[in-house]
């Protein structure tokens, strides 16, 4: 596994402080940005990793159970808590989603932005 950030990555991110609805606390996150933004740029945009709800996936969530990302169970990619954080907040890359994962992601994150 390459420690270099990358779109696709799974990295764990600390996103505290936060407030109101915000994701909080230490988690892991899919880097979304560009491969030019990743490298050169002091910040990019993760989509936050949470678990699977007792619900379906709704619109602007996609679901990551690659055994590559690094993820200790089944997960899912909320969309609607796109973040640009300094690269400083991340702590560690712990793998990567795969290309189906990422086109699902893509979808969830068109439907967010109304693109």
């Amino acid at each position: 596994m390459s420690s270099r950030i990358e779109r696709g990555s799974v990295v764990r991110v600390r996103f505290d402080p936060a407030e109101g609805s915000e994701i909080r606390k230490s988690r892991p996150a899919v880097v979304v940005s560009n491969s030019v933004a990743c490298r050169f740029d002091a910040v990019v945009q993760v989509v936050p990793v949470t678990r699977l709800p007792e619900r379906d996936l709704r619109p602007y969530e996609s679901r990551v159970d690659t055994p590559g990302s690094g993820l200790a169970k089944p997960s899912r990619l909320v969309a609607n808590q796109l973040r640009t954080v300094s690269k400083e907040r991340i702590a560690k890359v712990l793998g990567r989603i795969a290309s189906e994962e990422e086109s699902e992601l893509d979808r969830a994150l068109r439907i967010e932005l109304g693109l």
